[in-house]
């Protein structure tokens, strides 16, 4: 069967990778190999930590991609034989060597945690542009909120409050309720609407 990922001594950069695979297949060992063949290898220049930088999109999928980094690197670090092999396979390293390569990426990753960067798309987008908050013309300390339900929830509370004087808002409210009432098949009355008409709302507008 022949590797998904080159030996690090066939590695030409720029390079890239596609692993298309269904789930539970090893998509995530396979990117965990990949991330430790990237820092690990004495061939790849400028591989120092702060340099290299993994994306998910979910929050879960980060964190278990920092713990499975973590893990490999401490299982090597104590010889163990199965990781060991598998990132000799992507890195020509003496195993001996690999494993106090690993004791020292491990120490690197705990001095500076923030440098092991293993993140989201949308939080990665969000540090950029706090980064660069001035050059588009907002305060450094702006705040990114990268959960919109907060917003959403005082939209629909001020909205609320704008019942007794705009009519039209008033009609909206009593389509919103008849459309919820009428949606109801179990329960018969909907002791705190407030998260139903909300969804409901976004759900007509």
């Amino acid at each position: 069967m022949t590797p998904i990922l080159p030996n690090d001594t066939e590695l030409h950069l720029h390079n890239f990778t596609v692993v298309s695979a269904s789930a539970g297949s090893g998509k995530t060992h396979t990117l965990t190999l990949k991330l430790l063949q990237l820092l690990l290898s004495s061939r790849i220049p400028n591989n120092r930590l702060p340099n290299i930088l993994a994306m998910t999109f979910t929050k879960n999928a980060a964190a278990e991609m920092r713990q499975r980094v973590l893990e490999y690197l401490k299982r090597a670090y104590f010889g163990d034989e199965t990781i060991l092999s598998q990132i000799a396979d992507v890195v020509a390293m003496e195993k001996e060597q690999l494993s106090a390569k690993a004791g020292e990426l491990i120490d690197a990753i705990l001095c500076d945690y923030s440098a092991f960067q293993i993140q989201t798309i949308d939080s990665f987008i969000a540090r950029v542009f706090r980064a660069s908050a001035l050059e588009f013309g907002y305060s450094p300390t702006i705040e990114i909120l990268l959960d919109s339900r907060p917003v959403l929830d005082a939209a629909f509370e001020q909205f609320v409050r704008e019942l007794s004087t705009e009519p039209a808002k008033k009609r909206l409210l009593e389509e919103l309720t008849a459309l919820l009432v009428d949606s109801q098949s179990q329960v018969r009355y909907v002791w705190n609407p407030f998260r139903k008409l909300f969804t409901g709302s976004a759900r007509t507008v």
